[in-house]
């Protein structure tokens, strides 16, 4: 809490579950970010039909087409996530990512569009996909990951 945070810094926050993230999209996310008054993340529309289940079974069926997947990196103004971290830990409020605090403190948080091969590294069958991209899409592309 000593640090002295401004908002014209910018922080970016990346979950090293995600090794596969272009460098194009982090440019992107990053000239987003620096005209946004909070900031900005990647992220991708869901298009999987996605079922709310009470147990074990089906209760209804969300309507996707407002719906992103949230991706790291995610860039915010230095000063305002600090704030908004700060209040979410006094409120109780549970933090699912950076950019959730700093809706919870009522602020705008911009997306930028990425690419479904960012993807999050949680399951055996996740290391072998990443491999893969790396691999072939990146390395033969001569693409920058």
């Amino acid at each position: 809490e000593a640090c002295n945070l401004e908002d014209t810094d910018l922080i970016m926050v990346h979950d090293a579950a995600r090794p596969c993230v272009r460098e194009s999209d982090i440019r992107d996310l990053l000239n987003v970010a620096m005209t946004e008054p909070a900031g900005a993340i990647l992220a991708t529309p869901v298009v999987e039909t996605v079922k709310r289940v009470r147990h074990d079974v089906v209760a209804g069926t969300v309507d996707r087409s407002t719906l992103w997947a949230a991706q790291t990196p995610q860039v915010f103004r230095a000063g305002r996530l600090r704030e908004a971290l700060l209040a979410a830990r006094r409120e109780g409020f549970t933090v699912t990512d950076e950019a959730s605090a700093i809706e919870h403190a009522g602020l705008r948080v911009a997306v930028v569009p990425g690419h479904r091969d960012n993807l999050k590294v949680t399951t055996p069958e996740d290391v072998e996909l990443a491999a893969f991209y790396l691999d072939t899409v990146f390395c033969s592309s001569g693409m920058r990951a």
